[in-house]
C-alpha cells in the first residue's frame, strides 16, 4: 500500500497496524484507541481465521473499512469474512469484501494479484472519501434541467463522507456576468506574463517536494504582494506613473548597514520617501 498510493501532494501514504492480534474485545478498543491518535482514515482487517465478528470489527461508522477473507487450505477465513460483512451490514455500518480467488497454502505470505489490486482500489476510494471528510460540497446551481441524478442527496453527504452541504443559486452567477465581478481573460494573461517575465518563476528547477511546495509559496505571496502594490497605486492614481516592478525596484535598494556593531538604515531619495508614506509602506 505505502508503495502503491500516494497523497495529493505527492507523499506516499502511510499504514499503521493495531500492536497485537484481535481476537476480542478489549484488543479491538486498544486497536481503535491507537488509530484514532495516529489519525488514521481507512481501516483494512487481515484474517486467516474464525472470531467473535461483533465483538472485534471496526465500529467507528466514519471510516471507510475492508475486510480481507484470507482463503488457505486450512483455515476459515471466508467465514469470518460473511460473519464481519454481516454484522456491519445489520448494524448499518458500510463495509467491503475482499477474497483471492486461489487458495493459498497457510504458511504462504505473498499477496495474489488479484487480492493487491482489490486492497489498492479500496484504499484509493477510501482515502479519498477520508480526506474529504470535514469539507463542503457546494451544489452550484441546484437541480440541472430537472435531472434527478443531479439532486444533492444530503444524508448521504452528512452520514457518510461526513462533508457538510453548501448551495449557490444561478442567479449569483447571473449576477457576477452582468457586472462582470469576475477575472476577465486579459487580467489573467496579464497574471501569467508577470508570474513569467517579471517574476523569471516559470521554471522551478526545484528537485524534491518539500523544495518545490516552498517554491509555490513563496511565489504566491510575491504575486500577492504584486497585486496588492497595484491596487494601491491605482487607489491613489499613481499607476500611470509608476508600476508595481518600480516599486519593488525601490524596495530592493532599500538596505540595512552595520557600523560599529550598530544597524542603519540605507538612505531614501526625497521621492521615495514621498511614495512610501502615499502607499504606506514602513521600513523597518
Amino acid at each position: 500500500i505505502e508503495n502503491s498510493i500516494k497523497y495529493p501532494d505527492g507523499k506516499n501514504v502511510e499504514c499503521v497496524i493495531a500492536d497485537t492480534t484481535i481476537g476480542g474485545v478489549a484488543e479491538a478498543a486498544a486497536c481503535a484507541e491507537k488509530f484514532r491518535n495516529e489519525n488514521v482514515g481507512v481501516s483494512l482487517t487481515v484474517t486467516p481465521c474464525w472470531c467473535y465478528g461483533s465483538e472485534t470489527i471496526d465500529m467507528d461508522p466514519q471510516i471507510p473499512k475492508a475486510v480481507w477473507g484470507f482463503n488457505d487450505t486450512e483455515r476459515p477465513g471466508a467465514v469470518y469474512l460473511a460473519a464481519a460483512l454481516a454484522g456491519h451490514n445489520q448494524k448499518g455500518i458500510p463495509a467491503f469484501g475482499i477474497y483471492g480467488k486461489d487458495v493459498q497454502d497457510a504458511d504462504d505470505t505473498t499477496i495474489p494479484d488479484d487480492v493487491k489490486e482489490k486492497i489498492v482500489r479500496f484504499v484509493k476510494a477510501g482515502l479519498a472519501t477520508a480526506i474529504m471528510r470535514g469539507k463542503s460540497y457546494l451544489s452550484m446551481g441546484s437541480v440541472s434541467m430537472g435531472i434527478a441524478g443531479s439532486i444533492v442527496n444530503e444524508d448521504f453527504f452528512q452520514a457518510y463522507p461526513g462533508m457538510r452541504n453548501e448551495y449557490m443559486d444561478i442567479t449569483k452567477f447571473l449576477r457576477r456576468l452582468e457586472q462582470e465581478i469576475y477575472e476577465t481573460r486579459h487580467q489573467i494573461e496579464n497574471m501569467i506574463d508577470v508570474f513569467k517575465n517579471i517574476f523569471k518563476a516559470d521554471k522551478s528547477y526545484m528537485q524534491n517536494n518539500d523544495a518545490i511546495e516552498g517554491w509555490m509559496f513563496i511565489n504566491f505571496i510575491v504575486m500577492h504582494w504584486y497585486y496588492q502594490i497595484l491596487r494601491m497605486l491605482q487607489v491613489l492614481k499613481l499607476n500611470n506613473k509608476y508600476s508595481p516592478k518600480d516599486i519593488i525596484l525601490f524596495l530592493s535598494n532599500v538596505k540595512k548597514v552595520k557600523i560599529n556593531n550598530k544597524w542603519y538604515d540605507s538612505e531614501l531619495t526625497k521621492n521615495e520617501k514621498e511614495l512610501f508614506d502615499k502607499l504606506k509602506i514602513l521600513i523597518v
